[in-house]
């Protein structure tokens, strides 16, 4: 009994290092951000939900977007919402939605791609959507138009 009490919760688990540690090892949470130079990641990124940073290489402009999927998505849904970050605020203002393939919405065929929402709060004129528009078009075409991107933008996670 004397040596379950000398013993960490971790190793008493098997959970290996304990994570709340001071020093976090290389490769351990908190996860470092890094650019994604791979175009098959990349594609896996930004057609899934979760996070990103869009930098434009030739003025450095930076937009936080986060990819989310729908609340109740139906069968077959092939829909993501595309989410800006607003200031300094931890809020994302809806953008638009990328189809990531053919499907029927409110009896209407969409294609894969991304396209500005109507109820977005973001003007489709304004720099960002256009740049998010940019990036789609590229990232559901073909892999050179997505290496091209890449030459004059970086995607980080």
């Amino acid at each position: 009994m004397d040596n379950l009490i000398d013993e960490s919760v971790a190793d008493v688990f098997g959970l290996g290092p304990d994570p709340w540690d001071d020093e976090p090892q290389s490769g351990q949470y908190p996860m470092e951000p890094e650019a994604l130079t791979d175009p098959v990641e990349v594609r896996a990124v930004l057609t899934r939900p979760g996070g990103f940073i869009l930098v434009s290489r030739s003025s450095s402009t930076r937009y936080r977007l986060r990819i989310t999927e729908p609340k109740d998505p139906g069968p077959g849904d092939v829909r993501l919402f595309v989410g800006l970050i607003s200031g300094g605020e931890e809020r994302y203002d809806y953008v638009g939605t990328v189809w990531t393939a053919p499907s029927y919405y409110r009896r209407r065929l969409c294609q894969p791609g991304y396209r500005h929402g109507n109820r977005s709060t973001v003007d489709p004129g304004s720099p960002a959507a256009r740049a998010i528009q940019w990036l789609y078009a590229r990232v559901m075409g073909s892999d050179e138009a997505l290496q091209s991107a890449l030459s004059q933008c970086e995607i980080w996670r």
